[in-house]
């Protein structure tokens, strides 16, 4: 209906239609008002979403790390629980020694027995592994499939742990002495009696935890033992050379080849 025509009906009629119009729209203030209402409403929900999901990153960041260190931890364990004194030839045909701390190429360094052969390759148990940070701040474990090292002998890497800041090593020895070197000048023992890691990164700060060798402690439980008996003819051989130990692989006390 147009408003001419509108014009031509009674005014009570008029006033029933412009009512039935405005029930009808909204006006512009409403309108507005509803858009600024609902923009309040959705920037609220995107602020909460995105805190939602920064929150879920940093939780799965901190689990992958937590989850990466406590690998990390687990395996250094379980090579330094069994490390052995068996010293090794390096690429040069040099001697070195079973255990090394900042006294070589790496920050750590040592020979432990246990790897696992599940099928029966012609090899020894014995295994030499390091450790080191490397350049691109990741702990690396190195490990070689044999002890006594041909020329072009190269090492296996594994990386344990990202983004670090720094990876020390130090040693306690038998007498309680502690240092950042192993062999030191005066050291006897082929191993320390514990090793203690540190680990600093930005995500954690310092971690530090001891590691004890289990090997050394056992080897000097036997020799007290050997000396509190004297020449007794049960413990003369416990090691193969007709003195006192632990018996373990051949390859331990061994200086020559591994067989591998």
């Amino acid at each position: 209906m147009s408003a001419n025509q509108q014009q031509l009906l009674p005014r009570s009629q008029r006033l029933s239609l412009n009512r039935r119009y405005a029930e009808q729209g909204f006006t512009l203030l409403e309108v507005l008002v509803a858009i600024s209402i609902f923009a309040i409403i959705g920037l609220g929900a995107n602020q909460m979403l995105r805190t939602v999901i920064n929150t879920h990153d940093h939780t799965q960041a901190s689990i992958k790390l937590y989850s990466e260190f406590s690998h990390a931890m687990a395996v250094m364990e379980r090579d330094l629980s069994q490390a052995v004194p068996r010293g090794i030839r390096d690429e040069f045909g040099d001697q070195q020694p079973a255990f090394l701390v900042a006294n070589g190429p790496f920050p750590l360094e040592f020979t432990r027995t246990g790897w696992n052969n599940p099928i029966a390759l012609p090899r020894s148990n014995l295994q030499r592994v390091a450790y080191e940070m490397n350049e691109d701040n990741a702990l690396v474990r190195s490990f070689w499939t044999v002890l006594d090292r041909a020329e072009d002998a190269e090492p296996i890497e594994q990386i344990l742990l990202t983004e670090i800041s720094d990876f020390r090593i130090n040693v306690i020895g038998a007498q309680g002495e502690s240092g950042d070197t192993w062999p030191g000048q005066e050291d006897s023992d082929p191993l320390p009696i514990m090793v203690e890691v540190v680990i600093s990164a930005d995500a954690f700060g310092d971690v530090r935890k001891v590691f004890p060798l289990v090997s050394n402690v056992l080897i000097r439980q036997r020799d007290s033992s050997s000396n509190g008996q004297g020449n007794n003819n049960s413990n003369t051989s416990s090691n193969g050379n007709g003195g006192p130990g632990i018996a373990i692989d051949p390859d331990v006390s061994g200086q020559g080849a591994d067989g591998a």
